[in-house]
């Protein structure tokens, strides 16, 4: 937005005006003024470096149109608001120990937390509360192969597959190996059904739950690729979650009992201490 003229002319014919004072009186050359407050050269000296003359005397236009228009929304706040409306200096002395207390409690706690876990630890508060892990979504895990559809001899690899035996699959297996153009296979994490789809496109989104009890293998295509999915084992919404899927929200949530088990000892410590040492009373 091009700057108001009239608050361009404002801010220069101040600046005009008290330069001669203001030379005088802090020998700071300025460049604009509203009311009594002033822009000086050396505050926006170095701020377009880099820049084309052109592009330079622009983004200075506009800095200088922008802290005047600033200064003038200050002003007018400042005059038509209550004294009670604008008295922040309470949010800002509290603000200020918001930021200083949180500052020294992340120092104090990245120096004395131990954030070693063991597995002995995850399983135990999971046995302990398994029942708030229960699913959200539907989670698999699976192994799968992607072909291209005009893959030479794809049409016996579908047949092996879809009659696997150890010959079969020794066949497709070696057919896998040459040909796909993408594949998971022995991957023991779990993903959710939803995140498969995503990667498997043909792969159907409704009726989950029906689809993995009903299906163990899946041969699927669309117009590009041949599909080839393996379920190694599914859980369904309202089971609980297996352990290796939560396992790293365990992790989180007992770092965090701990930090916050860390914090509390530490302020009360802080606490008895000050008052043993008559700093803090309570009359």
């Amino acid at each position: 937005m091009r700057p108001h003229p009239l608050l361009v002319a404002f801010i220069i014919l101040g600046s005009t005006q008290a330069c001669k004072f203001l030379r005088k009186d802090n020998d700071r050359e300025p460049v604009a003024r509203v009311m009594d407050k002033y822009l000086y050269a050396d505050e926006i000296a170095g701020l377009a470096n880099g820049m084309s003359p052109e592009d330079s005397a622009s983004f200075i236009q506009n800095y200088i149109y922008n802290w005047g228009k600033e200064q003038l929304l200050i002003s007018r706040a400042e005059f038509n608001l209550r004294d009670d409306q604008k008295d922040f200096e309470e949010l800002v002395n509290q603000y200020r120990n918001d930021l200083v207390k949180f500052a020294y409690l992340e120092k104090y706690v990245s120096q004395n937390l131990d954030t070693s876990i063991t597995e002995n630890e995850i399983k135990a508060y999971f046995a302990e509360n398994g029942r708030d892990f229960e699913l959200k979504e539907n989670i698999v895990r699976c192994d799968y192969y992607v072909f291209k559809s005009n893959t030479p001899d794809i049409a016996k690899a579908k047949n092996w597959w879809r009659a696997p035996g150890d010959k079969n699959f020794e066949r497709f297996s070696e057919f896998a190996s040459v040909f796909a153009i993408a594949k998971s296979v022995g991957d023991t994490n779990w993903i959710s059904f939803d995140k498969l789809a995503m990667e498997i496109s043909p792969l159907p989104t409704y009726n989950q739950a029906q689809l993995l009890s009903q299906n163990k293998r899946l041969l699927l295509e669309d117009t590009a690729k041949v599909y080839f999915l393996e379920f190694k084992g599914y859980k369904i919404v309202d089971d609980v979650s297996p352990l290796p899927y939560v396992q790293s929200t365990i992790k989180s949530i007992i770092l965090n009992k701990r930090k916050l088990n860390l914090i509390a000892k530490m302020e009360e410590r802080l606490v008895e201490d000050a008052f043993n040492k008559a700093e803090f009373e309570i009359f």
